[in-house]
């Protein structure tokens, strides 16, 4: 629709399908707003919603151990992964897009417990085991250090 309501400005307002999911609109007769809602692939969302940036939101499968690709802000790219790397890995995660945490439970062999990584930095390997008959724990608290304990 074209239409000049008071003899000084032409206002083109525009509704219409560029395509089977683009709308283009003129709300003010100054700016052209560019609406887009439309699967890009068949796992994204693309859509613009002040005329200015354009916000690329997806959501998909990458493979079948991940969860969840997202850009809330369209600046970074954040990707958020729970997947089981081996049998005994737990939890692979990147929380903020710049640092990948991974977490790690595990038998290592059959006397040893526990194996983590809780801040992505440290392994800390938790074992209990009886080394020889007179030997009764060995142990690893801070991951640091390793004590003998004898009896």
């Amino acid at each position: 629709m074209m239409y000049q309501p008071d003899g000084n400005t032409l206002n083109l307002q525009t509704k219409c399908v560029i395509a089977s999911n683009k709308e283009m609109y003129q709300p003010d007769g100054d700016t052209l707003k560019f609406q887009t809602k439309c699967v890009t692939a068949s796992n994204r969302k693309m859509y613009q919603p002040d005329g200015d940036t354009l916000k690329l939101q997806t959501k998909c499968v990458i493979a079948s151990n991940r969860k969840m690709l997202y850009q809330p802000d369209g600046d970074t790219l954040n990707l958020q992964t729970k997947c089981v790397i081996s049998s005994n890995r737990k939890m692979l995660y990147q929380p903020d897009g710049d640092t990948l945490h991974l977490q790690t439970k595990c038998v290592i062999t059959s006397n040893r417990k526990i194996m983590y990584q809780p801040d992505g930095e440290t392994l800390n390997l938790q074992t209990k085991c009886v080394i020889a008959s007179n030997k009764k724990m060995l142990y690893q608290p801070d991951g640091d250090a390793l004590n003998l304990q004898t009896k």
